[in-house]
């Protein structure tokens, strides 16, 4: 545990080292905090900046890893900008670290990092630096504004933070929101296949409270007659039906269609479940 003099020490340090000149954002370090979210579709990990907003990590199933800096009024101009993680006043020797430069625009998320960029500002924060920009401000330009997050108490929260993703479901939403099943011609059992396209399906949505229920459209065209090609159409969404329901699905969360086609080429044998989601 870090003493109140030290932490002391450090803001001095730190305060010694910005122009009088420059507005400074920046977690004190005395309440330094990085906090995690998570759930099995979602991790997120953020760090409050005061006067400005919060910076934060995340990463959704099935998707890549992202870095956000929110705000609700962004006083800096927009911009490009250099980012880098400069060695922190404990440890002046250390040498800073380039992490690109970066437009900084005018809305509510002035930064947003993707894949490798975001990874490289979590290692820098895993290696004790201080990732920070300047810009100029809105109300004088003039003047400098630098934003800053901390690296005090980072890697206990980043450790609940990679736990989180090793725990999220493979698939995201957007992957998983439409699942067709294949039959075989003039046949209407589920194959093994078609179970686990089903079972992957179910994984993503029991993880994913705003998914509220499922719709099945079965469609045939088996064979030359239009109500043969109905019948089959209707027991197979049956059998999907059936299925969801062993799996602990309620029945009233379930909503079924089926049509017939003429056909005979045994082109159209699915049966697509879509997964009905509130925002």
């Amino acid at each position: 545990m870090l003493s109140r003099s030290f932490l002391l020490s450090v803001a001095l340090l730190l305060t010694a080292a910005v122009p009088a000149h420059a507005e400074q954002f920046m977690s004190p370090f005395a309440r330094s905090d990085w906090q995690v979210e998570r759930s099995r579709i979602s991790c997120r990990l953020r760090q409050v900046v005061p006067r400005y907003g919060e910076g934060v990590f995340e990463t959704r199933a099935g998707g890549r890893q992202s870095f956000t800096l929110r705000t609700k009024q962004n006083p800096m101009v927009e911009g490009p900008t250099a980012l880098v993680a400069a060695p922190p006043p404990w440890n002046p020797t250390r040498a800073a670290v380039d992490l690109g430069t970066h437009d900084i625009d005018s809305g509510s998320e002035p930064l947003r990092l993707a894949g490798d960029a975001s990874q490289q500002l979590l290692d820098s924060l895993d290696d004790g630096l201080m990732p920070q920009f300047s810009r100029p401000l809105q109300s004088n330009r003039l003047e400098e504004a630098s934003l800053g997050l901390s690296p005090l108490n980072f890697r206990p929260a980043y450790r609940q933070y990679r736990d989180c993703i090793k725990q999220m479901v493979s698939v995201s939403y957007e992957q998983i929101v439409n699942t067709t099943l294949i039959f075989s011609p003039e046949r209407t059992e589920l194959s093994a296949q078609a179970q686990q396209k089903i079972d992957a399906m179910l994984r993503y949505a029991l993880a994913d409270r705003a998914v509220k229920g499922f719709t099945l459209q079965a469609v045939s065209a088996d064979t030359p007659r239009r109500l043969e090609n109905l019948q089959l159409s209707k027991e197979r969404a049956q059998q999907v039906h059936e299925y969801l329901l062993s799996k602990g699905i309620a029945a009233a969360k379930i909503s079924s269609d089926y049509r017939g086609e003429r056909g005979g080429k045994g082109d159209v044998r699915t049966v697509t479940i879509r997964l009905n989601r509130v925002e």
